[in-house]
C-alpha cells in the first residue's frame, strides 16, 4: 500500500532531524577525539553502532514502503528486507553491545588484558557463523521457503501484502538469533552487575541493553503478529530501533561532549581522579585474587576448592619436602597474558625472630 504525501511527510521530517543530530554528535566527537574522556568512549564502536542502526532503519523503511512503492517481487526486497534489517542491522547492534560486555568480563572477571588477537578472534567468531547462516538461508529461501511461507500465511489468515516483508520462516529465524543475543546480554548484565557497577562503561552499556531489549520486544510482537499494514505500526517499526540507538549514543556521548565544549578543565581533572581511583581499586582486587589463588583458598573462578595433597605437603614441609623452610616458600602461578608466559611468584616471608638475627 503506497503512502500519501501527508502520511509520508512525518517520516521524512523525523528521520532528517534524528539522523542530523546523530551525525553532528559523532562529528564533534571525532573532531575532539584527543579529549581523554571522549577517547575512552571507543568512538569506532559507537560509529559502528550508528551505521548498523542506519542499515536497520533503511531496510525497515524500504520494506514497509517509506522509501518507495515496493513489493515482494522487487529485486531489492531480499537485500533490504533481510540483510540490511537483521545481520547488518539489529544483530550488529546487539553484537556490539555483547562485545563491550565481553571486554569488561575479560578485564574485570578473568583479570586478563585486552589484546588485538583476542578482539579479532571474538569478532570473527561472531561474524563468520552469522554471515554463513544467512548466505545458506538466502539460497534455501529461494527454492523452499516461499511455499512454506505462503502456507503459513494462509493458515494464520494473514492478508496478502504488496510491501516487501520478510517471510515467516526467515523472520522467525532472524528473531530467534536476536532473542539469543538479548538473552546473552541479560546473562552478562547479571554476571557483571556486582563487579562492574561502579564503572561508567558498564552503566552506559546496560542502558543500551535495556533500550534495545524493549525495541526488540516491540518489533518482534508487531512483525510476528502481522500488523505491518497499519500506518501506526509502520511508524513504530521504523522509529523504535532508531530511538533506542539514539538514546544509547547520546547516553554515552552527551555528557562528554558538553564537558569537552564548555567545562573542559574541570572534566579532565575529574576524569583523571576517577581513573586513578578505579586503577587502585582494580589493582587491589587483582592482588587479593592472586594471593587467594596462591594460598589455595579459592580457585581462579572464585569458587572454593581444596589444594592438591602434594601442594599441601610442600606448604607444610611434609615428608616429601622436609628441607622446605616456611620463610622460603614460593608458589608459582603461570598465566597466559599478551601471548607470553609470565610466572607470578608469591613470597611469604615470616618476620625474623631476634634469635635469628644474632
Amino acid at each position: 500500500m503506497a503512502l500519501t504525501t501527508i502520511e509520508w511527510l512525518p517520516f521524512v521530517v523525523g528521520s532528517v532531524l534524528l539522523w542530523t543530530t546523530d551525525l553532528v554528535a559523532l562529528t564533534l566527537a571525532w573532531t575532539h577525539r584527543s579529549f581523554a574522556p571522549l577517547k575512552a568512549k571507543n568512538l569506532p564502536l559507537l560509529t559502528a553502532t550508528m551505521v548498523a542502526s542506519l542499515f536497520y532503519w533503511a531496510g525497515m523503511a524500504y520494506s514497509l514502503g517509506f522509501l518507495g512503492d515496493t513489493g515482494a517481487d522487487s529485486p531489492f526486497c531480499s537485500l533490504a528486507g533481510l540483510w540490511l534489517q537483521y545481520p547488518f542491522g539489529l544483530h550488529a547492534v546487539l553484537g556490539i553491545l555483547l562485545f563491550r560486555y565481553l571486554k569488561l568480563h575479560r578485564v574485570l572477571i578473568q583479570c586478563h588484558t585486552l589484546t588485538y588477537h583476542w578482539q579479532r578472534n571474538v569478532i570473527l567468531a561472531g561474524v563468520l557463523p552469522l554471515v554463513t547462516f544467512y548466505v545458506v538461508g538466502t539460497f534455501v529461501s529461494l527454492n523452499i521457503t516461499p511455499y512454506l511461507n505462503s502456507s503459513i500465511a494462509s493458515a494464520v489468515n494473514r492478508p496478502e501484502s504488496n510491501t516487501c516483508v520478510v517471510g515467516f520462516v526467515e523472520l522467525s529465524a532472524s528473531m530467534l538469533i536476536a532473542g539469543t543475543l538479548v538473552c546473552a546480554l541479560a546473562i552478562f548484565s547479571m554476571q557483571l552487575r556486582k563487579s562492574s557497577s561502579s564503572f561508567k562503561e558498564f552503566r552506559e552499556t546496560l542502558h543500551g541493553v535495556a533500550s534495545q531489549s524493549i525495541s526488540f520486544a516491540l518489533t518482534a510482537g508487531l512483525l510476528l503478529s502481522g500488523q505491518t499494514e497499519a500506518l501506526w505500526a509502520r511508524y513504530l517499526l521504523v522509529f523504535v530501533n532508531m530511538l533506542a540507538t539514539d538514546y544509547y549514543i547520546w547516553k554515552v556521548l552527551g555528557g562528554c561532549l558538553y564537558s569537552c565544549l564548555f567545562r573542559r578543565e574541570e572534566s579532565l581533572r575529574r576524569y583523571h581522579e576517577d581513573y586513578d581511583r578505579h586503577a587502585r581499586q582494580h589493582e587491589q582486587r587483582q592482588r587479593q585474587q592472586w594471593k587467594e589463588q596462591a594460598l589455595g583458598s579459592v580457585s581462579p573462578n572464585g569458587s572454593s576448592y581444596k589444594r592438591p595433597f602434594s601442594s599441601r605437603l610442600v606448604a607444610t614441609g611434609g615428608s616429601h619436602n622436609t628441607d622446605a623452610s616456611p620463610s622460603q616458600q614460593r608458589y608459582k602461578r603461570v598465566s597466559q597474558v599478551n601471548g607470553q608466559r609470565h610466572i607470578w611468584t608469591c613470597h611469604f616471608l615470616r618476620r625474623r625472630s631476634p634469635l635469628r638475627n644474632t
